[in-house]
């Protein structure tokens, strides 16, 4: 047995505090403690494993009895009966970027499987509650389970999105499973469902703000255009619901985005082991704005890879050629603003009578 009442480990930017309790037989070995941290850098981690990977090292012997194959390995994973409590403070996952993050954890592993439950993530907005588990952690391919959940996330606390939104909450949460360690088993094998709804506010980013204009869904004048006298539009609602079978996100008009100025609906797949995308992204115009509107339905195709996607007009969508003009010169704007490339695609495409002064608008969507 052993019992080690303070453990402390000081690093450049962290400090651990640590207490164990062990006892051991050539049937079990029993674990418990509490492991704290005041802050917490992941960069000293990283840094003391790249350390400890590029020392050179010398043949060591294996002492005797020590586990020689994987079916040793298991049986003495299988063998640990552990509960750890974690209180992890002041956790900083970007370096100087003042946002900390804190975790407090109650974890068991007990026969080969790792559960903690309950799980809850400090974040600057919010509480996240999580609960894991790891099923057959002696395997090359353990299964994986996490279930999460949030509410009334305060977005305007997350700098990254600050440029973006203003006065926005959110509610969150997922059920995921997968298997596997190395990153590309686990995205072959992530499956189920991650649900985001973000409720009020306002998008204070001008790019969105202009798409109206941009794209030729309106006529540059005061009456119909938002985007070149507002620098903000009020945010209805914005959903995302992620269901993921395989590695595969399934789109059928489940992501979508309503503001006062523009109403936007994301459909297609998301291929993550492959890394690659083939979304329909559908603008519409909120009720009121009918001047120059055009059925929009599929307008812009966003395929390719995630380091490399492109950007192209689906014209055989668009029912008027003049229409179809201006969409591909407000398009060529955006995606040199985006450092994307664009393919225009010069179908041929029927005018049905409309012209490019009167057109009748569908009906406007009704995402909340």
């Amino acid at each position: 047995s052993a019992d080690i009442s303070q453990l402390t480990i000081n690093a450049n930017r962290s400090d651990i505090n640590a207490a164990f309790k062990a006892n051991w037989n050539t049937a079990r070995v029993n674990l418990s403690g509490i492991i704290n941290s005041n802050f917490l850098n992941p960069n000293d981690l990283y840094q003391a494993v790249a350390q400890n990977n590029t020392q050179p090292k010398a043949p060591v012997a294996q002492p005797k009895g020590s586990p020689e194959t994987k079916a040793d390995t298991d049986h003495f994973i299988n063998k640990i009966n552990a509960r750890i409590d974690w209180n992890l403070k002041n956790i900083e996952l970007a370096e100087n970027s003042g946002e900390y993050y804190g975790i407090t954890a109650k974890t068991v592993l007990n026969n080969g499987i790792f559960t903690g439950n309950p799980i809850q993530i400090k974040t600057i907005a919010g509480i996240i509650n999580a609960a894991l588990r790891v099923q057959g952690l002696a395997d090359s391919t353990p299964k994986t389970q996490l279930t999460f959940a949030g509410e009334n996330i305060d977005l305007d606390k997350i700098k990254t999105l600050r440029s973006y939104l203003s006065g926005s909450t959110a509610n969150l949460n997922g059920n995921i499973t997968t298997r596997g360690i190395d990153t590309q088993t686990a995205l072959s094998h992530l499956t189920g469902n991650i649900e985001v709804e973000i409720t009020q506010g306002k998008v204070v980013n001008q790019e969105f703000n202009d798409l109206p204009h941009e794209i030729g869904l309106t006529e540059k004048n005061k009456s119909v255009s938002y985007s070149k006298t507002d620098s903000e539009s009020v945010l209805n609602c914005a959903a995302f619901n992620l269901k993921m079978n395989n590695g595969l996100i399934n789109l059928n008009k489940n992501v979508a985005v309503e503001t006062s100025v523009l109403d936007v609906v994301l459909s297609g797949i998301i291929n993550l082991p492959a890394q690659t995308l083939s979304l329909s992204l559908e603008p519409s115009l909120p009720n009121g704005a009918y001047n120059r509107l055009i059925n929009a339905a599929q307008l812009i195709k966003i395929e390719g890879s995630f380091s490399n996607p492109k950007m192209r007009l689906d014209t055989q969508k668009i029912i008027s050629k003049g229409i179809e003009k201006g969409v591909e010169k407000g398009l060529n704007k955006l995606l040199d603003k985006a450092g994307l490339t664009g393919e225009n695609t010069n179908a041929n495409t029927k005018d049905n009578g409309a012209t490019t002064n009167t057109i009748t608008a569908k009906r406007p969507l009704s995402l909340c």
